[in-house]
C-alpha cells in the first residue's frame, strides 16, 4: 500500500512539473519580442541577433536569412568563399600554413578557369548535387595551398582522393627502421594503434621523423 502511494504521488509530481514546463516555455514565448520581417512581412519572434540595431535584432526572420544564405552558397561567388573557409580549415588541421591568396584571389582565379564554369554549370543542373559541386585541392598534398599548386574537380573526386590516400598501406617501423607490422591501410593503422592519422601521413610524407613514437612509410 506504501509502495502504490509513492507511485501515485512521483506520477503526479512528474505530471506537475511537466505542467510548469510547458508554462514556462510558453511564457518565455510571449515575452520574446516580436516584430514584422522587412522581407517576408510575416509578423514573427524568430530573429538573428544584431548589436547595431536599437532592438538588438536582425529585421530579417531567420527563414528568410537561411534562405539567403543558401542561394548565395549557390552562387559562383559563394562556392568559391566556402572552398577558401574549408582549406582555411583543413590547413590548421594538417599543421600547414594558410593558403597562399586571399578569397578575393582564389575567386578570381576561379572564374578565369573554363573548367570551373564547366563544372559549375554541370552542378546548378543535376539540382545542385552534393557529389558534382565544384571542388579544390592540391596537386602536392605534403605543400600547403598555392594558386600555382590548385586543380579543379567535383566535391567526389575529391572525396575519393582523399580516401585513396588513406587506404594506402603503411607500414609501421621502430626508430631503427626496422619493419614491425604492416597494415592495409592507413585508417587501419591508426584504430589498431591509437596514432592519429594525420600524424601517420605526415611521417609517410617525410613531414614528420615519427608518430606515436614509431616511423612510418608507404608500403611499396
Amino acid at each position: 500500500m506504501v509502495y502504490l502511494n509513492s507511485i501515485s504521488f512521483a506520477t503526479k509530481n512528474d505530471t506537475l512539473l511537466a505542467k510548469r514546463s510547458v508554462i514556462f516555455g510558453l511564457i518565455i514565448f510571449m515575452l520574446k519580442p516580436k516584430k514584422k520581417c522587412s522581407k517576408c512581412c510575416i509578423i514573427s519572434t524568430d530573429f538573428y541577433c544584431d548589436n547595431s540595431t536599437k532592438d538588438g535584432l536582425q529585421s530579417v526572420c531567420k527563414l528568410c536569412k537561411n534562405k539567403e544564405s543558401l542561394r548565395y552558397n549557390e552562387t559562383k561567388i559563394g562556392v568559391v568563399s566556402r572552398i577558401y573557409y574549408n582549406q582555411i580549415i583543413h590547413s590548421k588541421k594538417r599543421g600547414h600554413l594558410e593558403p597562399k591568396y586571399s578569397r578575393k584571389e582564389l575567386i578570381f582565379w576561379c572564374l578565369t578557369q573554363t573548367l570551373f564554369h564547366t563544372l559549375y554549370s554541370a552542378w546548378r543542373l543535376s539540382g545542385y548535387k552534393k557529389d558534382l559541386k565544384p571542388s579544390c585541392d592540391r596537386t602536392d598534398d605534403s605543400k600547403s595551398y598555392s594558386l600555382n599548386r590548385l586543380q579543379l574537380m567535383t566535391w567526389s573526386e575529391n572525396n575519393k582522393k582523399g580516401n585513396d590516400k588513406c587506404m594506402r598501406a603503411v607500414c609501421q617501423m621502430n626508430l631503427y627502421g626496422e619493419e614491425i607490422a604492416s597494415f592495409k591501410s592507413m585508417h587501419s593503422a591508426s584504430e589498431l594503434t591509437r596514432t592519429a592519422r594525420s600524424a601517420i601521413s605526415g611521417c609517410c610524407l617525410g613531414k614528420s621523423k615519427t608518430a606515436n613514437g614509431y616511423k612510418w612509410k608507404y608500403s611499396n
